[in-house]
């Protein structure tokens, strides 16, 4: 039989550590090796960790900076290319202001481009209305005088008088007209004379023939300056006769335009009825129409259905006697640049449809009446002095335009600072803008 003896076991040195090699040694050994063996996967997953953490903060970090990225560079480039169309926008501008050669100083800032533009419209208008007017001057000018040539040899031609080849010399032609009448009379008197002082040998006869031609000689000068003598011979009956076709004429356009018709040279003969008012009063010297119908003894009736142009650029400071018998499609500038007048006595008759847009430069109306509905926009901001009671007709005449496009009525600054509350919520409750301007 064999026998074992068992004994303690012995402590084994490895230099780190005691390790017992008896009854616990497994589950130490399995302790340490998990321990180290943790360790080394510690290790390894933090580096491989890393490395994956690394890609990914990198993606994330990237997206995140491109995206912050992007949306500064757009507010960047946003304020820089504004800066830069506003840049440009004023430099066209003053290119424009510059070749216009106005006088007007460029702009400085964006702000300032549409009081630029403004400017460069009022002041190109004004420009271009002086420009006509010292075009239309000129050729009236021109047309006047022929006129004026036309009717001195109408008269003395057809007398077997010399007439005259240019306006220029038609006062020289009359003094030699009025001189050689002179002398056929003075002949015809001694001619007249001396046979009857040689059969009766008296001076009666003689005396009665030089006081006819004097007469005559009157008469002549009264007819070539155009005064109103009487008869059916004088220079009045046979120009209105030609000039109103014996009361027959309609179409008046252009009929009394110019400065040279006044109070004085204004005496029709005949009812003027107008079926063409074209520039009827353009630039006429007039100042009281009304007055001047009345000293006329004549009536003035329209009956055409558009103003255009027909009391445009006048002297005129009232405007009364008129008979409107139709209602107005347009009365486009048909008061523009009446810088006198003052009053429009004659109720305007208007609808819906008409366009009012006539009353530009009329820088001292006060008074204007309308009748019937305004249904377009109207500005009369010109007129600085326009009485409450226009404002109040020209509100009450407003067609209602709730539930349509709405509408502007313009007015002076000062006009509107008067209106009441009352009148300014009847123009918006027509739905109107009422629009301030200077």
């Amino acid at each position: 039989m064999l026998t074992f003896t068992i004994e303690k076991p012995k402590e084994i040195s490895f230099g780190i550590q005691n390790v017992d090699l008896g009854a616990d040694s497994y589950d130490r050994g399995y302790e340490e090796g998990e321990k180290a063996g943790y360790n080394s996967g510690y290790e390894i997953g933090v580096t491989e960790g890393t490395e994956a953490g690394y890609v990914s903060g990198k993606q994330e970090g990237y997206t995140e900076g491109y995206e912050i990225g992007a949306k500064e560079g757009a507010e960047v480039g946003y304020a820089k290319g504004k800066n830069d169309a506003e840049a440009n926008a004023i430099a066209l501008v003053n290119e424009g202001i510059a070749g216009c050669d106005l006088g007007i100083e460029e702009a400085d800032s964006i702000e300032q481009i549409p009081e630029k533009i403004d400017e460069i419209y009022l002041t190109s208008q004004e420009q271009g209305f002086q420009s006509g007017k010292s075009t239309g001057y000129d050729e009236g000018k021109v047309d006047g005088a022929q006129n004026a040539l036309d009717a001195v040899n109408g008269e003395l031609i057809p007398r077997g008088l010399e007439g005259a080849e240019t306006a220029e010399e038609i006062a020289t032609c009359l003094d030699n007209a009025f001189e050689k009448v002179g002398q056929d009379s003075y002949k015809a008197g001694y001619d007249k004379g001396y046979e009857d002082g040689a059969a009766e040998g008296g001076t009666e006869d003689l005396n009665a023939v030089l006081t006819e031609q004097e007469n005559l000689i009157a008469t002549l000068q009264d007819t070539l300056r155009g005064k109103a003598s009487g008869g059916g011979d004088s220079y009045y009956d046979t120009f209105w006769d030609a000039y109103q076709q014996n009361g027959t004429r309609t179409d008046y356009q252009n009929a009394f335009s110019g400065r040279g018709w006044t109070e004085e040279t204004f005496k029709p003969k005949y009812d003027i009825i107008v079926t063409n008012t074209y520039m009827l009063f353009r630039y006429c010297g007039i100042k009281d129409l009304g007055e001047a119908l009345k000293s006329a003894g004549v009536r003035l009736v329209i009956q055409q259905n558009q103003l255009s142009l027909t009391f445009n650029s006048t002297l005129l400071e009232v405007i009364d006697g008129v008979e409107f018998t139709t209602t107005f499609t347009s009365i486009s500038q048909a008061f523009n640049y009446n810088s006198y007048l003052r009053e429009i006595r004659v109720p305007i008759p208007v609808m819906e449809t008409t366009s009012v847009d006539g009353f530009n430069g009329c820088n001292a109306l006060e008074e204007v009446r309308f009748i019937g509905t305004i249904g377009k926009a109207l500005d009369v901001h010109w007129s600085k002095n326009l009485s409450n009671a226009s404002v109040q007709n020209i509100i009450d005449c407003l067609q209602d335009l709730t539930g349509t496009t709405a509408q502007k009525l313009t007015l002076y600054t000062a006009v509107v600072a008067n209106m009441t509350e009352a009148q300014k919520t009847a123009v918006s409750s027509k739905n109107w803008t009422l629009v301030s301007s200077n």
